[in-house]
């Protein structure tokens, strides 16, 4: 898709965001048209379009955060420029989720104490 193909190439090739996803993320990319890859997740095995199903995905491109153990923080679906995406993985990593909006994080209220 035109706008996966845009976040590649500046969103994902940003060398702050690398550095983000590198040292405290693990990415994984499923290829929503390829049926004949599987892959197993809460020991279940989708194919990759029911994975994108069971995720709720609606269009392309659409990224889903999991903690730890596997359960969804949260789904983002569309185009997400590299500058907006640090901002979320910072959110994420810092577990900010757990206390506040997004949107309140954005704005600079404090988060408490990192991770």
């Amino acid at each position: 898709c035109h706008w996966c193909k845009v976040m590649d190439k500046e969103t994902f090739m940003d060398k702050e965001v690398l550095k983000k996803l590198e040292k405290s993320f693990i990415a994984i990319r499923v290829d929503t048209e390829n049926n004949n890859q599987t892959a197993v997740f809460q020991e279940k095995t989708y194919n990759n379009s029911q994975l994108s199903q069971f995720f709720g995905v609606k269009g392309l491109p659409t990224l889903a955060f999991l903690d730890s153990d596997g359960e969804p923080i949260t789904i983002l679906p569309g185009y997400t420029p590299a500058e907006e995406f640090i901002h979320i993985l910072d959110y994420i990593d810092k577990e900010c989720y757990k206390k506040m909006s997004y949107t309140d994080f954005k704005n600079n209220e404090d988060c408490a104490e990192e991770k």
